[in-house]
């Protein structure tokens, strides 16, 4: 059944997800461009995390736009053999799709340029931890609160980092974006991140449970 509520959010999606990929490919390059004089080695993690960032946060605000024109879709959805439990989940799995279709055309854009580096365990850790806090907060807030309320906030703050953070970093010590050696931090980012969107997810499905749906 997941399956299902996953193929009808790609179908709401399906343009916005060829441009979020578009972003994916030429972000990084803008970055590197910004990065390249001053923070070059570090400049292909910072377009990776920054693009896979924008990436989820505008396709799931898209899917949950196409939702709330068709307000009663949800109460039509719970009426079959759906919970309110499963469609939070589904954006959550969403999610988490979107992410590792970022992680794998950024692995082959970077064997197509290595000027941006290599994309590894850390690299894809370091990313899951921060799309995993953003999106963990910001998904029980939309639940509590409803697109409407939240939209404007996330997509403004997701624009402005996007386009700022690479044109601030590049003022920071080069040893604060180091990423530590060895297995131990990516796994510990990997767990952290997944206990993280538990808890996210626990809350989401408790504040959906009490949304009025008609």
């Amino acid at each position: 059944m997941m399956l299902q509520l996953l193929k009808k959010d790609f179908l709401l999606t399906g343009k916005y997800v060829l441009l979020a990929a578009a972003i994916c490919v030429f972000y990084p390059v803008f970055v590197l461009w910004q990065l390249e004089d001053t923070l070059p080695a570090q400049a292909g993690t910072i377009g990776f995390l920054l693009m896979t960032f924008f990436s989820i946060l505008f396709v799931l605000l898209q899917a949950f736009q196409k939702e709330a024109m068709y307000p009663k879709s949800a109460a039509f959805l719970c009426a079959l053999p759906y919970s309110r439990r499963d469609l939070v989940l589904e954006k959550y799995m969403f999610f988490l799709i979107i992410y590792l279709g970022c992680c794998l055309i950024y692995r082959c854009e970077t064997l197509l340029i290595p000027a941006l580096g290599s994309f590894g365990f850390s690299e894809a850790s370091l990313m899951c931890a921060a799309v995993s806090l953003i999106l963990g907060l910001y998904l029980p807030v939309h639940y509590r609160f409803g697109y409407e309320n939240t939209k404007y906030f996330f997509l403004f703050a997701i624009m402005i980092t996007c386009f700022c953070v690479p044109m601030l970093v590049k003022y920071l010590p080069s040893s604060w974006l180091a990423l530590p050696a060895g297995p131990l931090f990516p796994l510990t980012l990997f767990l952290t991140s997944g206990l993280f969107l538990a808890v996210s997810a626990s809350l989401a499905i408790h504040f959906y449970q009490k949304v009025d749906l008609t």
